[in-house]
C-alpha cells in the first residue's frame, strides 16, 4: 500500500522549509553546520511522529554523515599533517642544533680536545679526521723556549748498586745514558706544563657556533687556548690568551699540529716538497754512555732493558726542516683535493719539519700580551693553480673561486661580522 500525505507531512515540510530558511549562511563561503541528531529526535517527538518521521528522520542522518565526511573528516586530516610537520620539524631542529651525543660532529668542522698525555686534540672536516693539534709539538717562549705540554720524566732516573744516579732517554738509534749530577727536576722534566698539572677543558655550543677552551695553569703560567667554530663555515680560528708572573719575559706561542704526506704551497708561489722518509733497519739501538766505564754500563744495563728493548731494531727518519716568514701557507692533500690553508692576522713564522711531519704557526702579541687569531681554512673540490702577472695562487674550490689573498680578505673581515 503506498504511502500517502496526511496533514502532519504537510506541517513538517513547512517547518522543513522555515528552517532551512532561517539557516541560510550570511556568508557564502561559511562551511554548513551539522545538524544536531538529539534535537530532530525531538521535534520529531514532540510531534508524535512515528513510521513516516523515522524515515524522515533516516534521511536527516544521511544528510549528516554527508556534510560530515565533505567538511569535518579533510579538517581533521588538515590538522593531523600540520601537526606531524611540526613535530618532524622539532626534531630536525634538535637533531642539528642541540648539543648531541659525543659520536656526533659539530658542522663542517669539529674539535675533539683530550686531557691524556701530550694533550692532542684531533681536528674534523665534515666528521672525517683532517690533523691533530699537538701540546707536545706547541712551543712558548717564556724564559726560553719549551715546549708548551711536556713530561715530568723525559729523562728516566736510574741507580747502580752503590746508589749512584742516571739518566738514560730513547732515540731512533740510541739510548743515551749519563751520570746524574743536577737537580733531577731540571733534567728530567720537560714543558712548561705536565700531568702535574691541572688540565680544564670546557666546550660550549650555541646555534651560530661552538667555542672550545682549553686551560693549563700552574704557579708561574696560566694558559688558555681557545677555538671558535663557526656552524656551516669550513674554518675556525684559535687565540690565546696567557697570564705570567714575568708579563716582560713572555714571546710569542707556536701552534704544533701533526699533518702527514703534505707538501707546502707559499704564499711567494714556492712549493715545499714533502721529501720524509721512514726505513726499518737491521741494525740494533745501542747504548751512548757518556764518561761511563764498561762496568759501570753492564751493570745498569739490565735495568734499562725492563723499559726499553734494548734488541729492538733502527728506525731511520729523514726529511727536510724550514723556518721561515710568509704570509700563508696551503697544505694540499691532491688524493681528495682537499687543502688546509692556514696564516694569522699579520705575515707569520712556520716551522716546518717533513722529518717528523710537524709544523707550527707562531703567533706574536702586541704590548697588552693580547696574542694574533690563527686560522685555518678547509678548501674541498681545489684546484689551484701560481699566477705569475698577479703573483698569487688563483684556487677554485667549492666555497670558492679566486685569489688566495682575496679569500683570505674575506674570510677576515666575514669572521668580524659573525662573532
Amino acid at each position: 500500500m503506498a504511502w500517502e500525505k496526511d496533514e502532519w507531512d504537510k506541517e513538517y515540510l513547512a517547518w522543513k522549509e522555515a528552517k532551512g530558511r532561517s539557516g541560510k549562511r550570511e556568508n557564502k563561503e561559511e562551511k554548513p553546520k551539522v545538524p544536531e541528531k538529539q534535537a530532530i529526535r525531538k521535534e520529531i517527538e514532540a510531534l508524535g511522529l512515528q513510521s513516516s518521521g523515522r524515515k524522515v528522520f533516516r534521511e536527516a542522518e544521511k544528510i549528516e554523515d554527508e556534510i560530515i565526511r565533505e567538511y569535518i573528516r579533510p579538517k581533521k586530516k588538515f590538522i593531523v599533517v600540520v601537526s606531524l610537520i611540526i613535530i618532524l620539524g622539532i626534531f630536525v631542529f634538535l637533531a642539528v642544533f642541540t648539543l648531541g651525543s659525543s659520536d656526533s660532529r659539530f658542522s663542517h668542522v669539529d674539535i675533539e680536545a683530550k686531557g691524556s698525555n701530550g694533550l692532542p686534540m684531533n681536528v674534523y672536516f665534515k666528521s672525517k679526521a683532517a690533523f691533530g693539534f699537538s701540546g707536545w709539538e706547541s712551543m712558548l717562549f717564556y724564559e726560553g723556549n719549551d715546549r708548551v705540554y711536556g713530561n715530568d720524566e723525559y729523562r728516566k732516573i736510574i741507580f747502580d748498586n752503590t746508589g749512584k744516579a742516571y739518566t738514560y732517554i730513547r732515540y731512533d738509534d740510541q739510548v743515551k745514558l749519563e751520570q746524574l749530577t743536577s737537580d733531577p727536576s731540571k733534567v728530567t722534566r720537560i714543558g712548561w706544563f705536565t700531568q702535574e698539572n691541572e688540565i680544564n677543558i670546557q666546550e660550549q655550543t650555541s646555534l651560530w657556533g661552538k667555542i672550545v677552551a682549553v686551560g693549563l695553569d700552574s704557579e708561574d703560567l696560566d694558559v688558555t687556548i681557545n677555538y671558535n667554530l663557526i656552524r656551516w663555515k669550513p674554518y675556525f680560528t684559535s687565540q690565546v690568551v696567557i697570564s705570567a708572573e714575568k708579563k716582560e719575559e713572555l714571546g710569542d706561542f707556536g701552534y704544533g699540529f701533526v699533518l702527514r704526506d703534505s707538501d707546502i704551497y707559499l704564499s711567494n708561489g714556492s712549493i715545499l716538497n714533502n721529501d720524509n722518509i721512514v726505513v726499518k733497519t737491521d741494525k740494533k739501538i745501542f747504548i751512548n754512555a757518556v764518561n761511563l766505564s764498561y762496568e759501570t754500563i753492564n751493570e745498569i744495563k739490565g735495568k734499562i732493558n725492563e723499559s726499553i728493548d734494548l734488541e729492538s731494531k733502527v728506525i731511520e727518519r729523514n726529511g727536510t726542516s724550514y723556518d721561515l716568514k710568509a704570509d700563508y701557507e696551503l697544505f694540499p692533500n691532491w688524493n681528495e683535493n682537499t687543502g688546509i690553508l692556514v696564516f694569522s692576522e699579520g705575515e707569520s713564522r712556520f716551522e716546518n719539519s717533513f722529518k717528523w711531519n710537524v709544523y707550527r704557526i707562531y703567533a706574536d702579541h702586541n704590548e697588552d700580551n693580547v696574542y694574533n687569531k690563527v686560522y685555518f681554512v678547509f678548501l674541498e673540490n681545489m684546484k689551484i693553480e701560481w699566477d705569475a702577472e698577479k703573483g698569487d695562487w688563483k684556487v677554485k674550490s667549492r666555497y670558492f673561486d679566486g685569489y688566495l689573498t682575496d679569500y683570505i680578505k674575506k674570510i677576515k673581515k666575514s669572521y668580524i661580522n659573525e662573532i
